[in-house]
């Protein structure tokens, strides 16, 4: 048997929960404990009768990466805050390619034509159907579907529910929330944010937030 590959998730709330629960699924994986800055080193995080800690702030990856030959690493906290998920996809991007894991539930179902790039999370349920790209650090939640031929630009959420139909282009760190819908050939523009049970039948602009069926503009996002 194969020794399991070492694992740090950055961040250790729910979303890195589910990462973990995923690993766990797959038996290859050993999650050996967290990075979060906000958190004292040494809390312990449950998962059923497992436990592991927190490593400390993301400065400890370094001293786990230098004794630890085969570590992956994956981020592991939500969309927002913004600035705290950019900052660790940055930190993990520069341990290059080789280190960064990607993660798919054993109950997707995805097209062998599908590309996805690295640091990615497609969580228990969702469909990613042929030609589809999905760029680096995304996230397909549970229960998401993303239909033929689009294009999932870096480190887009595509939340619990939501249903993105053929064709469609979300642009880099969009969000797409739980139960939306996005009509064929749509294009959402970067860092904009759909709200949850919205439908889009129009292009979305960049930094827009919008709402509603169909979907409007309700204010844009600030720059950070």
């Amino acid at each position: 048997m194969s020794p399991l590959i070492p694992v740090i998730i950055l961040g250790s709330g729910g979303h890195a929960l589910v990462i973990w629960d995923i690993l766990e699924s797959l038996r290859q994986f050993n999650v050996i404990g967290f990075t979060d800055p906000l958190t004292p080193r040494g809390t312990v995080r449950t998962l059923g009768k497992e436990r592991r800690p927190i490593l400390g702030d993301d400065n400890v990856l370094d001293e786990y990466l230098a004794k630890e030959e085969n570590l992956h690493v994956i981020a592991g906290m939500g969309p927002e805050p913004e600035h705290i998920r950019k900052t660790a996809i940055a930190k993990i991007a520069s341990f290059g390619r080789e280190r960064l894991l990607t993660v798919i539930h054993p109950s997707t179902s995805i097209s062998a034509s599908v590309r996805l790039g690295h640091g990615t999370v497609i969580m228990a349920g969702a469909v990613v159907n042929p030609n589809t790209s999905i760029g680096n650090h995304c996230v397909v939640n549970t229960g998401a579907t993303v239909d033929h031929e689009c294009e999932i630009q870096d480190n887009v959420f595509i939340q619990p529910g939501a249903h993105v139909a053929g064709r469609v282009v979300v642009e880099e760190d969009a969000i797409v929330g739980i139960g939306a819908g996005i009509r064929e050939k749509v294009r959402i523009g970067r860092r904009a944010f759909v709200g949850g049970g919205a439908f889009v039948a129009r292009d979305i602009p960049p930094g827009a937030v919008v709402v509603g069926v169909p979907a409007r503009v309700l204010r844009y996002r600030a720059e950070k």
